[in-house]
Formats: C-alpha cells, structure tokens, sequence
C-alpha cells in the first residue's frame, strides 16, 4: 500500500525489473538569449519503479531562458525504456488513485483496516525476533526486557510516538511504565521501534529522545502527515519540521499546551516528545494494547496520512513542489515473486540494494521480511495440507536463520541484518542427536518438521506393503534407485511421508529422517516396535529404580560453598559423580525452597543419572491482567481471550470432559489454508466440547502461553540461571479437563524447553532439560460478571534436569 510496492509490482507483472538504475544528467547555463556559461550539472538515478510512479516527470526542467537555462539528458540507450516506463506509469497511477488512495481515504474502510492491523503485526514480530536473538535481547536493560515481555506474553501497552502531538507513522514505542492516561505522567522512556528500517532503541528520557531524533530527522520526516509537515498559520499548529529541528538543537524555545480547560501554558522544547497536552483530539497521545487496540489506532492515523497526501497529485504534479519526491516515497520495494513448486506464488527478498555484504542493513523492507517470517511461523500448523509449507524450500525465500539483531556500537541501535553465512563445508554432514528447530524464529516449533515431508508422499506408498519397522521400499521413477520412506507424526499431530538416508541399520532401531531437496538429516526418530517411529528427543533408555528424593531448603552449612551438586549426596554423604554440572547453569536463589531427586537409567548399558532441581513460584492473588480478557473477537460469536485465539492454531490443546465416571478426549487439532481459517476451527472444536459459553472465556483467559510468562521472567530475570545462559522453550501445552459432575475445570500448562548461551556460541546446552508447570482451577461463582471464577492460587512449579 505504498508507491514502492504498487509500481514494483506492477512492472513485475509487465516483465520490467523495478531495481533497474536509469541515470539522468541535469545541467543549468546563463547566458543572454542562448545558453553559454555552464553553472551547474548533477546526475540524478532513478528506479525503473520510481520514473513508473512519475518521479522523473515531477523532476523535469523547463528550458528557461532568457537569461537562465536548464536542460535534461538520457543516455539514448535508455531514452525508449524510459518512454515505455512513463507511458506503462500512467495506467499503473491511474490504478493507483482508484485501488489504494482513494479507499486508503476512507478511515473505516477495509484498507485502512488491513494498514492498521499490518502496522500492529509488525511490532509484534519485531518484538518477537528480537527476544528469540538471546544474544541481543540480553544487552537490552532489565526495564527493556520487562517490557518487551509485559508486550509480548500479557498484551501490553503499545504507544504511537509523536512530537508536540504530530503522530510518526512506521514506529512504534514501548513504554517501561504503561501510559495511565494522565498528561501529567508523559512516557519518555521505552523501547523505540523503526518498524520500517528494522531498528530497536532505547529511549532513556527527553535529552536520548533528541539525540535518536537527530540521527533519524530524515527518516522522521517522512512519517509525519503531510499537512502536520506544512503546518498551519499560528502558534498552535507549526510546521513539523520545525518542531522537530527546535527540540533537537536543544534551544530555550517553548510552545503552547494544555495547562486547564480555560488556559495553556508554555511547554518547553525539549518535552515535546509523546505529548500529552494536545487540546484536539486527533493530535492527544495514541495507544493501545498489541493484541487489542494499537491497530485501530494506526489505522486512524495512516487514513488520515492518505487523506492528507493526495498521493497522485505528487506524480508529475507541481501542486506540491516544495516536497521532493524520494523524501515522500521513502525506501524502496523489497521483495519479488517465487514461484514454488506446488504452483503458490511466494516472495523472496531482492537484494540489489540490501544485503550485498554478510552484515549489511535490511533497511526500509524489515518490515515486510519479518511480518514474512511471522506469518510462515504461523502457517506452519496447516501448512501440509494446504500446500503452503513447501515454498520454504525454494532458493530466496526468507528464513528465520538469514537474519538476526546487532547492536551498533556508535547508535546503540539494534538493527535487524542479514546474518553471516557460514563458510560452506563439504565433508560429512554431522547428524544430530535430536529434532532441531524446523523454524528458529519460534522455539517452540521445535519437532514441527512438516515442511520436509513428501509433497507426493501418499501417493509413492500407496500399493507398498511396510516391513516390520514401517519403513517402505521405492524406487526413483528418475534414477530407478532405491528410496526408503517413513511415516511419522512430528510435534504438530499431523502425519506425513518423510525420506530417510538409506544407510540406517535395522538393529540399531532408529533412522534419520532427511529433506528430500538438500538430502540432509532433520532428525533422529525411533522405532517405536509397533511399525510407528517417534522423536528421538525422549527420555529414552530404561529406568532403574529411582534414588531418593529429598526436601531440604537451601544448605547454609559454611563448610560447604552454596552449591546445588552439595545436595545430591551418596550413601558416604559425598557428592555424587556428575552432580556438579547442575551448578553451571543454576545459581542459589535466596529465599528459594529446592526440592532435589535423582534417579538412575540404563542407555546403551551404561548406567547413567538424571539430576532434578525444582521449586515453586506461589502465586495466591492471580488475577487476569485486562489485555487477557475475554472479548469479542472475529473468528466466533463467542469471546475468546485475544492471546488465547493466538495461540490455538500454533500449540497442541487437548479437551477432556469426564460424565458419570466416562472421559473423553478431543485434540483442537483442525486444519486449514489459512491462519484465520485455522484459529476458527479450532474454535468450533472447542466449542462443541465445552458448551458453556462463559465457561470457554474463562479458560481462554489462563489457557495461552502467557500463562508461563512468571516463569520465563524467573529464568531469565537473572537471579536463577548463571549469567549468559538463557531458557527457551520448545514444546508447550494445553490440557483442558472438565469434569461435569463437580462443575470444576483444570487448565494444566506443561512447556518443555532447553537452555542456551550466546556467548559461548551454544544454542542448545546438551543435556539439560527445563520443565515448566502451570494448574489453574476454575469453578462456579456467584460473581456478578461471570458465572465462573478463576482460583486466585495458580502457583508454578519449574524443574531443572541434568544428565551427568
């Protein structure tokens, strides 16, 4: 929905490439009557996309004359491209006034809706990307990481940063402390996202703020409102630009705000930033909740930037001279179709301006690449059957592992880049000893291996009879050779035919399971004896009767230092071998109550011994934060909890309803082509289960990731793991019981995860397991708004395990 992308796609479609540089000589002479004198020359490049769009017919000279004149030269090689660009530009902006400007006007109509909603999805996987990069989330101040999860995991307050009330469009602010509403309490410290260009900074108050501000006054510029840019005629509505240039030269300057409902006071300069004292209402501070609110909020404003622009007339219009156009259309388009090869049109990023060199800025696409990254996270779930999952495997798609945050040490910044490439390596592919993340972006996706599944795979074992294992036995319609397939179900309940290597052996019990393209291993799974195969992520080997368990608080005998490994202590009451690994990843906690167990198992006739540390996050007031509500939502005539509905299409849910004694189980397991289609019916799944409406909103309102948030914070908040390790988690679940006969549900929360350490390069700790577990209970109430309650006393338990 900008100038950019419209004209870059509609060249696409007429086979012109958009990047294509066209450059144009202009010179100026004086002279009496004729040209003589040269005074000045300058070459100006255009985008074959900008000159469609009418860039360079805004910027053609008249001849002058008779005193000075102006001239205009192309190269004649390019002068009939140039024709041909200009005259294909003017249908393309005549599409452009009736497709997008004109309905862009309507502040409630369907594109200013979708612009909103567009904006919103971009912070949140802003955010999102942010906090999976531990190793830059980590150099984030504490109060930024609270933030940053307050955002994420309880629908917290997202701002739409303004100067002296002139909102910026393309950024988003992430106060520390939530705006209350007061004016008198304005938030000037938080997190600033240039959502456009891919850049994070903290703001640490007025004076950060008018140092980022300079660093950034063009980019700024060019998202405020076109009129806010003119400004008016008085005090109380200046030009933008000058608004923004007073607060970052710093001068004693001041300008008129609110003080009462009769008068205004002088404000000064330097407290412009997210004002708060705007009388007129378009111009008082915006925000609202990421799940909930900040989208109609950007919607208003990008409406009224497009009533504003008249972004037609710029084209080759002399109604706004005094703005140049590269200043109005910002960066350019970033992206160009793939074909896959399920025939579904995808994206890959353009790379002829970002990305020439391993560290280079994504710049003005971040938006679109991580909103792209975003939703194929989200598709994933429906990807098989609807065909989406496969154009993640042609060559220029977005990945999640082509592009991580660094911090710039002269801004502060942190910038969204493309990542290194690793050095490419011919030998023997090291298989791994468990399933590896099919998408990085998300560790909870860990085990989604669909994407590597046989598109045709139904079809190649159709008329083959397994052996006892499972494994089938094809041949290559090609090559004629040999292939062996598999049929697995991966962490997202849904089962595929996957390749395996062909040089597994039947005794050792288990393959690995390739993709079929680059023909490396994606994971190790076991037979299972019954023809099925599973991960091998489990426990696995056989269980020896288990050791003893204790229950102690945490040891202050001085003759030993305050250590985990001094609890796990053999029947001489020395420590046991290997325990002291424990104390590499977890620190004492003061105040902290451990209950620690061990126990022993057999794997490949070595007896080994797990090492467990547990305790309890009590929390006896828990009370459901107002952005986890119910409310109504678009994919049903019932209210759903908004992080709840989130959730459903990308973690496992089971249902259970016990009646006279009888249980049954139902997975929310529904599939579908979309995102949207998936989350409603899974909806309807529940909703057949649960019949209670209000019943369903109360279990939405515990049963979503955020529910794990007060374990996440207790990780990583620094004060349980050693420093530079963090938690991240890999498998997370819902269990839903109802039981009829007493009226009380359980919503029980169990997330498996590991652990890693950015600066020593280890994403996943070997032999380390975090369990984290959540019970809430919900029963009838006599409250006047619900006529269930949920328990205030939903404690958490975590759990460490070690193998020595």
């Amino acid at each position: 929905m900008e100038p950019a992308g419209y004209f870059s796609g509609g060249l696409l479609a007429a086979g012109y490439d958009p990047h294509e540089k066209i450059t144009v000589t202009f010179t100026s002479y004086t002279g009496v009557g004729k040209p003589e004198n040269l005074s000045s020359t300058s070459k100006r490049t255009y985008f074959a996309w900008e000159i469609a769009a009418g860039a360079l017919e805004h910027d053609k000279v008249q001849r002058g004359g008779p005193i000075n004149f102006n001239f205009m030269e192309i190269d004649p090689k390019d002068q009939t491209k140039v024709d041909n660009l200009e005259s294909l530009g003017k249908n393309l902006q005549n599409h452009w006034e009736h497709e997008i400007s004109k309905p862009m006007r309507d502040p409630s109509g369907q594109l200013a809706t979708l612009s909103g909603q567009a904006d919103a999805y971009a912070v949140r996987g802003t955010l999102q990307t942010l906090r999976s990069d531990t190793q830059s989330f980590k150099k984030l101040s504490p109060e930024g990481q609270e933030a940053v999860a307050r955002t994420l995991d309880k629908n917290g307050q997202v701002i739409v940063p303004n100067v002296y009330g002139y909102p910026l469009s393309g950024y988003a602010f992430i106060p520390y402390t939530p705006y209350d509403g007061d004016y008198k309490n304005r938030p000037n410290q938080g997190l600033m996202l240039d959502l456009k260009n891919g850049t994070v900074r903290e703001i640490h108050g007025d004076a950060d703020f008018a140092s980022w501000a300079k660093d950034n006054r063009d980019n700024l510029l060019r998202n405020f409102n076109t009129r806010d840019i003119q400004g008016g005629k008085d005090s109380h509505w200046p030009s933008a630009g000058y608004v923004l240039d007073t607060l970052i030269s710093g001068a004693n300057a001041h300008f008129p705000g609110y003080h009462n409902l009769v008068s205004d006071e002088e404000i000064p300069a330097s407290q412009l930033f997210n004002y708060t004292r705007a009388r007129g209402s378009e111009y008082q501070l915006k925000f609202g909740n990421l799940y909930s609110g900040v989208a109609t909020q950007y919607q208003a404003v990008n409406a009224k930037n497009a009533l504003w622009s008249d972004q037609t007339q710029v084209f080759g219009s002399s109604q706004q001279d005094w703005k140049s156009a590269k200043d109005f259309w910002g960066n350019t388009f970033g992206y160009v179709p793939v074909i896959g090869n399920t025939g579904n049109i995808v994206f890959g990023v353009h790379d002829s301006l970002y990305g020439m060199t391993a560290q280079d800025r994504v710049g003005g696409n971040a938006a679109a690449v991580i909103s792209g990254l975003q939703l194929a996270h989200e598709l994933a779930p429906g990807a098989v059957e609807s065909g989406l999952g496969e154009p993640a495997k042609v060559p220029g798609v977005p990945r999640a592992e082509d592009y991580q945050w660094k911090q710039n040490s002269q801004t502060n910044d942190f910038e969204f880049v493309h990542a290194p490439k690793p050095a490419k390596n011919t030998d023997e592919v090291t298989v791994p000893s468990q399933a590896q993340p099919a998408n990085p972006l998300r560790p909870s996706q860990a085990g989604h291996i669909s994407q590597h599944a046989l598109p045709n795979g139904e079809q190649l074992i159709e008329n083959v009879t397994p052996n006892a294992k499972g494994i089938y036995q094809v041949k290559d319609a090609t090559t004629n050779e040999d292939r062996w397939l598999i049929r697995y179900t991966d962490a997202s309940g849904v089962s595929n035919v996957y390749e395996i290597r062909g040089d597994f052996k039947l005794s050792n019990g288990y393959v690995q399971i390739i993709d079929q393209q680059t023909r490396r291993p994606v994971m190790t799974v076991h037979s299972s004896g019954n023809g099925e195969w599973v991960s091998a992520n489990g426990k696995g080997g056989v269980r020896a009767p288990e050791g003893r368990s204790l229950s102690s608080p945490v040891s202050d005998d001085t003759k030993r230092p305050p250590s985990f490994a001094n609890h796990f202590l053999d029947l001489e009451d020395k420590p046991m071998k290997g325990a002291n690994k424990i104390d590499d990843f977890l620190k004492i906690k003061a105040g902290s109550g451990y209950e620690f167990a061990s126990s022993n198992f057999e794997d490949k006739g070595v007896i080994k011994t797990n090492f467990r540390v547990s305790w309890n996050i009590d929390e006896t007031g828990f009370s459901v934060e107002p952005g986890e509500k119910a409310q109504p939502t678009e994919h049903s005539s019932s209210q759903y909890s908004p992080n709840f509905v989130l959730d459903i299409n990308r973690n496992p849910y089971t249902v259970t309803t016990t009646e006279k004694g009888l249980s049954v189980s139902h997975r929310l397991d529904a599939t579908a082509n979309s995102a949207e289609a998936i989350r409603q019916a899974r909806l309807k799944q529940f909703e057949s289960t649960i019949a209670d409406p209000d019943l369903r909103a109360r279990i939405s309102e515990v049963a979503h990731q955020g529910s794990i948030a007060p374990a996440t914070i207790d990780l990583n908040g620094g004060s349980v793991l050693q420093d530079g390790y963090y938690f991240g988690a890999d498998d997370t679940q819902f269990h839903v019981h109802h039981d009829a006969s007493s009226n009380v549900t359980t919503v029980q929360i169990t997330s498996k995860g590991h652990l890693s350490n950015p600066e020593k390069d280890i994403n996943r700790v070997p032999g380390v397991e975090v369990i984290i577990k959540r019970t809430f209970t919900i029963r009838e109430g006599n409250e006047l708004d619900s006529q269930f309650t949920i328990d205030k006393d939903a404690p958490t338990t975590i759990e460490v395990v070690t193998l020595s």
